[in-house]
């Protein structure tokens, strides 16, 4: 790809943007920032602007942040964009794992991360979780392979990204506030092996096999059954355990101990209080995760959190199905919505305006329970920046509380 010279324009300047601008600035692009947020501007070095419209006019090539949909500027401007994805294959040259999935993307992630390096593979994981990928480019001659952990933001307008091996762990409705259907949040996901070669390998779910086989993708395709035991599975989500053992034999690695990872803000067990045990899971931002989180803890009594924003998902489902050992705490922007779904289908719930005061609302009624589940199945962005700072906050107002 050419870029020395090139007029390349960085469209939003947060973790994306600032990964794509040193590493453009070294192959001496002439760049151009655009984003909405004066203060993010303000902060930005390079050329700027506020206006999209010379936005355009200034700039040869477009590198978008995955959360901006393009979408609407596509037929206008044809030609003109290059994603964060395509730009990272162009430089890197190791082996690159590409994980994606509505569910268990990270903690697959970070299960294959440790188990390769258990096995002696120098290997970093990156993309939708740690290191900005564009980051890693200056260190690879340190790797031995990067895994990415990928969202069908970041997957939905890449041109040539094609993995050596794909990972996609599962399918359920989300982000279809910007997919508007399920087809088109299916086609954003599959980009993950689009472009791969017979050489290259795509590992995915026995059920998705007849619609991606409808696509007459290229590569060399592989599935797995997520009903089948894994060898190895100590608690908690053992279809986990199936894809990346699967994956370790795919990479020609013995699948023998896989240590079950430490994950913030995924089924996180924060404190005891009142004699209830309070569990951050901050990351469930699906209805899907959320089923999966209570799915672990069947025979207990639990008030269960949920919140956020429900990304053109409709939670109902969700709701009908919780037993009556469930009781839920609705709250965020949301929150009367999902309390009279509640209501319409007899499950025990309040509703609270704000996620500190449904925190607050749990602790005074800690007692009653023996699990505090804070699951939310939505977005964070009614209140938070993101899922992290949600996840925060209700733990350092459990710990607050600490017997």
């Amino acid at each position: 790809m050419k870029i020395k010279n090139e007029k390349i324009g960085i469209w939003g300047y947060g973790r994306v943007g600032k990964a794509a601008a040193q590493l453009l600035l070294k192959h001496d692009a002439r760049i151009v920032v655009y984003d909405s947020n004066a203060l993010a501007l303000a902060q930005c070095s390079f050329k700027t602007t506020q206006s999209i419209e010379d936005f355009f006019a200034q700039t040869d090539i477009i590198l978008p942040s995955p959360g901006i949909d393009i979408n609407p500027y596509i037929a206008t401007y044809p030609g003109k964009w290059i994603s964060e994805l395509d730009l990272f294959q162009s430089f890197f040259t190791k082996k690159t794992i590409a994980i994606t999935g509505s569910v268990g993307k990270t903690s697959v992630t970070h299960l294959l991360t440790q188990a390769l390096k258990d096995a002696g593979w120098r290997v970093q994981a990156g993309g939708n979780i740690g290191t900005p990928m564009l980051s890693l480019i200056e260190t690879q001659n340190d790797l031995d392979a990067e895994e990415l952990e990928l969202s069908s933001y970041q997957l939905e307008h890449t041109q040539s990204f094609a993995p050596d091996l794909a990972i996609w762990t599962n399918l359920y409705p989300n982000h279809l506030d910007r997919h508007t259907t399920i087809e088109q949040y299916f086609l954003a996901k599959y980009q993950i092996l689009r472009y791969q070669t017979p050489k290259k390998i795509a590992l995915a779910p026995l059920d998705l096999e007849p619609l991606i086989k409808k696509k007459s993708p290229q590569s060399s395709l592989r599935f797995f059954d997520p009903s089948k035991r894994p060898l190895h599975h100590p608690s908690g989500f053992a279809v986990n355990w199936i894809i990346v053992e699967t994956a370790l034999s795919l990479l020609n690695e013995t699948p023998t101990k896989i240590r079950p990872p430490f994950l913030e803000h995924r089924l996180e067990t924060v404190a005891t209080v009142k004699g209830a045990t309070f569990i951050n899971d901050s990351k469930s931002t699906t209805p899907a995760s959320t089923l999966a989180a209570l799915n672990c803890f069947k025979s207990s009594k639990i008030l269960l959190l949920l919140g956020g924003l429900s990304k053109g998902v409709d939670r109902t489902d969700l709701i009908k199905s919780l037993s009556k050992n469930i009781t839920t705490v609705c709250f965020g922007s949301e929150s009367k919505t999902l309390f009279n779904i509640c209501k319409k289908h007899s499950i025990n719930a309040s509703c609270h305006a704000s996620t500190q005061l449904a925190i607050e609302y749990s602790l005074t009624h800690a007692h009653m329970y023996d699990i505090i589940l804070f699951s939310p199945s939505g977005s964070s962005f009614d209140e938070f920046a993101n899922y992290e700072k949600r996840g925060n906050l209700f733990k350092k107002m459990i710990l607050s509380h600490k017997n």
